[in-house]
Protein backbone atom coordinates (compact mmCIF):
# COMPACT_ATOMS: atom_id res chain seq x y z
CA UNK A 1 0.00 0.00 0.00
CA UNK A 2 1.99 2.93 -1.16
CA UNK A 3 -0.07 5.65 0.47
CA UNK A 4 1.02 4.23 4.12
CA UNK A 5 4.67 3.80 5.44
CA UNK A 6 5.95 0.17 6.05
CA UNK A 7 4.35 -1.68 8.74
CA UNK A 8 1.69 1.02 9.97
CA UNK A 9 -1.45 -0.43 8.01
CA UNK A 10 -3.53 -3.14 9.44
CA UNK A 11 -6.70 -3.31 11.79
CA UNK A 12 -5.12 -4.69 15.43
CA UNK A 13 -3.69 -2.21 17.79
CA UNK A 14 -0.82 -0.37 16.68
CA UNK A 15 1.69 -1.79 18.68
CA UNK A 16 0.94 -5.20 17.35
CA UNK A 17 1.45 -3.82 13.49
CA UNK A 18 4.64 -5.33 13.43
CA UNK A 19 3.92 -8.65 13.89
CA UNK A 20 1.81 -8.75 10.96
CA UNK A 21 -1.22 -10.99 10.69
CA UNK A 22 -3.65 -14.32 9.48
CA UNK A 23 -5.30 -12.74 6.86
CA UNK A 24 -4.18 -10.18 3.77
CA UNK A 25 -6.22 -8.85 0.87
CA UNK A 26 -4.11 -6.74 -1.35
CA UNK A 27 -4.55 -5.57 -4.81
CA UNK A 28 -2.76 -3.07 -7.89
CA UNK A 29 -4.22 -1.32 -10.49
CA UNK A 30 -1.51 0.78 -12.70
CA UNK A 31 -1.62 2.41 -16.12
CA UNK A 32 1.64 3.31 -17.55
CA UNK A 33 2.90 5.30 -20.15
CA UNK A 34 5.61 6.07 -22.28
CA UNK A 35 5.79 9.72 -23.96
CA UNK A 36 9.25 9.26 -23.99
CA UNK A 37 9.69 6.38 -26.50
CA UNK A 38 10.85 8.60 -29.14
CA UNK A 39 13.35 10.48 -27.63
CA UNK A 40 16.44 9.25 -27.60
CA UNK A 41 19.50 9.42 -25.32
CA UNK A 42 20.92 12.27 -23.46
CA UNK A 43 24.84 11.47 -22.06
CA UNK A 44 24.35 7.75 -19.74
CA UNK A 45 19.83 8.02 -20.00
CA UNK A 46 17.83 6.16 -22.57
CA UNK A 47 14.36 8.12 -22.71
CA UNK A 48 12.65 5.05 -23.85
CA UNK A 49 13.59 3.17 -20.49
CA UNK A 50 11.73 5.97 -18.89
CA UNK A 51 7.72 5.52 -18.08
CA UNK A 52 5.60 7.02 -15.71
CA UNK A 53 2.28 5.46 -14.14
CA UNK A 54 -0.64 6.15 -12.26
CA UNK A 55 -1.36 4.02 -9.78
CA UNK A 56 -4.55 2.80 -7.64
CA UNK A 57 -3.65 0.08 -4.23
CA UNK A 58 -6.25 -1.52 -1.66
CA UNK A 59 -6.00 -3.45 1.08
CA UNK A 60 -5.83 -4.29 4.66
CA UNK A 61 -4.04 -6.94 6.98
CA UNK A 62 -6.35 -8.87 9.69
CA UNK A 63 -5.33 -10.45 12.94
CA UNK A 64 -7.77 -13.45 11.97
CA UNK A 65 -9.32 -14.50 8.34
CA UNK A 66 -12.85 -14.39 10.01
CA UNK A 67 -12.36 -10.07 11.43
CA UNK A 68 -12.35 -8.79 7.81
CA UNK A 69 -14.69 -6.71 7.17
CA UNK A 70 -15.16 -3.97 3.64
CA UNK A 71 -15.56 -0.94 5.86
CA UNK A 72 -11.94 -1.58 7.08
CA UNK A 73 -10.54 -1.76 3.27
CA UNK A 74 -7.84 1.12 2.84
CA UNK A 75 -7.37 2.50 -0.33
CA UNK A 76 -4.66 4.78 -1.85
CA UNK A 77 -3.53 6.45 -5.30
CA UNK A 78 -0.08 8.73 -6.90
CA UNK A 79 2.20 8.77 -9.14
CA UNK A 80 4.91 7.20 -10.01
CA UNK A 81 8.28 6.94 -12.71
CA UNK A 82 10.06 3.85 -14.26
CA UNK A 83 13.48 3.73 -15.51
CA UNK A 84 13.63 -0.22 -16.61
CA UNK A 85 16.92 -1.97 -16.37
CA UNK A 86 18.09 -5.57 -16.92
CA UNK A 87 17.11 -6.09 -12.93
CA UNK A 88 13.58 -4.97 -13.66
CA UNK A 89 12.19 -1.24 -13.52
CA UNK A 90 13.71 1.40 -10.78
CA UNK A 91 10.45 2.99 -9.26
CA UNK A 92 9.59 5.51 -7.12
CA UNK A 93 6.85 6.03 -6.37
CA UNK A 94 4.60 8.82 -4.53
CA UNK A 95 1.03 7.72 -2.70
CA UNK A 96 -1.50 9.36 -0.94
CA UNK A 97 -4.49 7.84 0.98
CA UNK A 98 -7.68 7.76 -1.02
CA UNK A 99 -9.51 5.83 2.35
CA UNK A 100 -7.82 5.54 5.59
CA UNK A 101 -9.94 3.03 7.64
CA UNK A 102 -7.77 4.13 10.73
CA UNK A 103 -8.94 7.93 10.80
CA UNK A 104 -12.16 9.13 12.40
CA UNK A 105 -15.30 8.51 10.73
CA UNK A 106 -15.70 11.58 9.20
CA UNK A 107 -11.75 12.37 7.89
CA UNK A 108 -12.03 9.16 5.94
CA UNK A 109 -12.44 9.81 2.39
CA UNK A 110 -9.61 12.20 0.60
CA UNK A 111 -13.09 14.14 -0.10
CA UNK A 112 -13.39 14.84 3.23
CA UNK A 113 -9.80 16.53 3.97
CA UNK A 114 -7.86 19.54 2.41
CA UNK A 115 -6.42 17.95 -0.45
CA UNK A 116 -3.16 19.86 -0.85
CA UNK A 117 -3.00 20.82 3.27
CA UNK A 118 -3.57 16.97 4.44
CA UNK A 119 -3.25 14.72 1.41
CA UNK A 120 -0.19 15.35 -0.84
CA UNK A 121 1.34 17.17 2.44
CA UNK A 122 0.93 13.49 4.50
CA UNK A 123 1.87 11.67 0.92
CA UNK A 124 4.62 8.86 0.84
CA UNK A 125 7.41 8.36 -1.16
CA UNK A 126 8.76 5.04 -1.99
CA UNK A 127 11.66 3.86 -3.87
CA UNK A 128 11.73 0.27 -5.13
CA UNK A 129 13.48 -1.97 -7.80
CA UNK A 130 11.30 -4.55 -9.67
CA UNK A 131 7.41 -4.37 -10.25
CA UNK A 132 4.91 -4.14 -7.53
CA UNK A 133 3.24 -7.00 -8.55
Amino acid sequence: MRGWRARTLGTMPVSLRNLGGDAMLEGTIEARWNPLNEAGTFWFIDFKKISFVFFYDFGNLWAEPQKMRLSEIAMAFGLGVRYNTIAGPIRIDFGMKLYDPDAPETRRWVTQKGFFSETVKNGILQLGVGHTF
